[in-house]
């Protein structure tokens, strides 16, 4: 009796064992196959937010070219803002079972800061009143309630990031000259929240106006020095043209 209680017991653990592996692949399988759309959605904005995040990247270096630090931090300040959504995005993504292909963009000529600053506001606009609400109303279709949350954090950390440079980048096309002389008179510092991504300019207040509690999580960007970030930058340009 005690020698097929064993056997029994013995059984019945390896049908949970096995239970457990294969409940967690179907488990697996069915997480990956349900929310197509919400899955869809976040690889698209990873794949443009990636891509946006590297044309960040090479303004703020090109400004540094250019001798012009303050911009340089202002691309800085939206390149940071950038990585968390990505970073967001990216996790959010694996969740759910799923990844996205972000092929690197080709290299192409660089640009002034000027024509940087003109389609960085341009991309902010496209994000804010056509990619980001038709994501959220894709996601919301099927329901996924995190996934609702953080494309909702991430449209108002979008539309605090826009308004913020609305005011800044918008004079380039017009007033670029004076545009440069007030930034380099004045002292900014940018904070970026690590959770949502939004991005603040000036005094940090005591409440996010993106997520509703205390601004904790806002970091401020370390400023590079220029004669560093200069002499790196014109370094680097000097050896790919040799």
């Amino acid at each position: 009796m005690l020698k097929r209680n064993r056997i029994n017991h013995i059984g019945l653990g390896m049908a949970a064992m096995i239970w457990s592996v294969t409940g967690t692949a179907l488990a697996d399988g069915a997480r990956s196959a349900s929310f197509p759309k919400t899955r869809q959605v976040l690889g698209e904005l990873l794949v443009s937010g990636q891509t946006a995040l590297v044309q960040y990247r090479l303004a703020e270096r090109q400004a540094r070219i250019e001798d012009r630090p303050y911009l340089a931090d202002l691309f800085g300040a939206v390149a940071a803002s950038q990585a968390v959504m990505n970073r967001n995005f990216r996790e959010l993504l694996a969740r759910l079972g799923s990844t996205a292909t972000v092929c690197s963009p080709s290299r192409s000529k660089p640009s002034t800061t000027r024509q940087n600053l003109i389609v960085t506001m341009q991309h902010e606009i496209r994000e804010t009143d056509k990619l980001f609400p038709q994501a959220l109303a894709h996601i919301r279709s099927e329901g996924h309630r995190v996934a609702i949350n953080l494309m909702a954090e991430a449209l108002r950390a979008q539309k605090l990031r826009r308004s913020d440079m609305r005011q800044i980048i918008m004079g380039a096309r017009y007033f670029y000259s004076r545009l440069q002389k007030e930034f380099r008179h004045r002292a900014t510092v940018y904070y970026v929240c690590q959770r949502s991504g939004a991005l603040l300019i000036g005094d940090l207040p005591a409440v996010c106006p993106v997520r509703g509690t205390a601004t904790t999580h806002y970091r401020p960007l370390q400023r590079i020095p220029v004669e560093t970030g200069l002499h790196a930058c014109r370094s680097e340009t000097i050896a790919n043209r040799l």
